[in-house]
């Protein structure tokens, strides 16, 4: 079973994901500016991701990760990370004005050595400190965290962000957690809920094998029903059986 830890190295290596992401998009707009060939398409991949994927995941953990950290011992240091997040925006408004080859190198630039600070920092102090507190429930963050990035990476769904988790327990939204570590999150979720309640998953492939190990590790005690099937979106119902 997931532990702490286990969840706190999902969300490491998510970041790491992001960076990799971002550090080839700003890659791209240097080598086209160094080449003197047309830097406008690089930058538009780069807008992109950070439209995408960086910008929302920052809005994410302001409103639900940061607040829980804020209330302890590592206040200074969310501080330090929402003056972060202030840069990143402010890098990402610059870069959406550049007109010339070297403004857009030097905005990317200066984009990706904020971020790698910037990640650096929560996954050596802000994720291990939560995931040491014993009162922070690291696990039961990440369904509002992927809940809110979705709705902030869809401008027209922020509405539904204020909104209580649909189902018993909430949807839990596998889509931005590294592949290798949604099947521990799906069965720490299962434990979770209590005979006769349901949890609803979602995926963005049909989850079938985890449907086997189910079988494997969990026969009998489970009702699996397909609410939704594709093609971008998988949408199940996982039951626990009561007695």
């Amino acid at each position: 079973m997931s532990t702490a830890s286990d969840v706190a190295r999902a969300i490491v290596a998510h970041h790491e994901e992001l960076q990799a992401s971002l550090s080839s998009r700003v890659e791209a707009v240097l080598t086209a500016a160094r080449a003197g060939q047309p830097f406008e398409p690089s930058v538009a991949e780069l807008n992109a991701v950070l439209a995408a994927d960086i910008l929302p995941h920052a809005r994410a953990e302001e409103d639900v990760l940061y607040p829980v950290a804020a209330n302890g011992r590592l206040q200074p240091l969310v501080a330090g990370l929402l003056f972060e997040h202030e840069t990143l925006m402010a890098l990402a408004t610059e870069l959406g004005g550049t007109r010339t080859a070297v403004d857009a190198a030097a905005t990317a630039r200066a984009l990706r050595e904020v971020f790698v600070g910037h990640v650096r920092r929560e996954n050596e102090l802000l994720i291990p400190g939560l995931a040491a507190d014993p009162t922070v429930d690291l696990f039961g963050l990440l369904p509002e965290m992927e809940r809110r990035f979705l709705a902030y990476r869809a401008p027209d769904r922020q509405l539904q962000v204020a909104g209580p988790p649909s189902g018993p327990n909430g949807e839990l939204d596998v889509r931005i957690v590294p592949r290798r570590s949604r099947h521990d999150l799906v069965f720490q979720r299962f434990a979770a809920t209590r005979p006769g309640e349901a949890m609803i998953l979602l995926n963005d492939h049909d989850p079938k094998h985890l449907h086997r190990q189910f079988q494997a590790e969990r026969a009998g005690e489970f009702d699996w029903d397909y609410l939704e099937a594709g093609p971008d979106v998988w949408r199940v119902r996982i039951s626990r059986r009561a007695g």
